[in-house]
């Protein structure tokens, strides 16, 4: 890619950002996120779902239309590691729920 395309495009990517509504997740809703998953992509192999899709289950927001800002870092209660909105994870299934495609049900 030219330096001049290459520049442009950056600009480009750093406008599409601005058009996104800053939102500040409470500590509340943090915690709530914490506590509806089951594990994260450093201890299971069937995290999938960014932590930012759970944060987004509790906000009225459309994923594509804000940037989220955690005020704390969420843990993933199986290994304690550290959970930030780009970690991928794992979440609880709800009652009624199918498991996940290739996961057998638990016994």
């Amino acid at each position: 890619m030219a330096p001049y395309t290459a520049a442009i495009t950056h600009r480009m990517d750093r406008v599409a950002r601005m058009d996104k509504l800053l939102v500040s997740v409470s500590q509340l809703a943090v915690a709530q996120a914490e506590q509806s998953i089951e594990a994260c992509q450093g201890c299971s192999i069937y995290a999938a779902v960014p932590f930012s899709t759970v944060l987004h289950s509790f906000r009225s927001y459309r994923a594509d239309q804000v940037e989220l800002i955690l005020p704390v870092l969420a843990h993933c209660p199986r290994c304690r590691g550290v959970v930030d909105e780009g970690t991928l994870v794992k979440p609880k299934r709800q009652p009624g729920q199918a498991p996940p495609t290739g996961q057998a049900p638990p016994r």
